[in-house]
């Protein structure tokens, strides 16, 4: 019983897999496919990139970020939910 409902359930599945999608295909635009394909960049390249350097330092406000964080947990290891 179980495997003469699972072959037509699978043939159903794999002939929507087949479908198309005619809203996503004018969806799309043509240009794309024309486009040529973006450079690529050697390692080295990679290597010599910096990152740019924050302007303020964001020591502050991340250990205030992370003792607000802590109070919060305080708060819910605190919390009984039969109160």
């Amino acid at each position: 019983m179980r495997a003469a409902l699972l072959f037509p359930v699978l043939t159903c599945a794999a002939l929507a897999a087949c479908a198309r999608f005619p809203e996503v295909e004018a969806a799309a635009n043509p240009a794309v496919g024309d486009a040529p394909y973006p450079e690529f960049l050697q390692l080295e390249t990679f290597d010599s990139i910096t990152p740019p350097t924050p302007e303020a330092d964001p020591t502050p406000d991340l250990e205030s970020e992370a003792e607000a964080l802590k109070a919060r947990a305080e708060a819910l290891r605190e919390f009984d939910p039969d109160a």
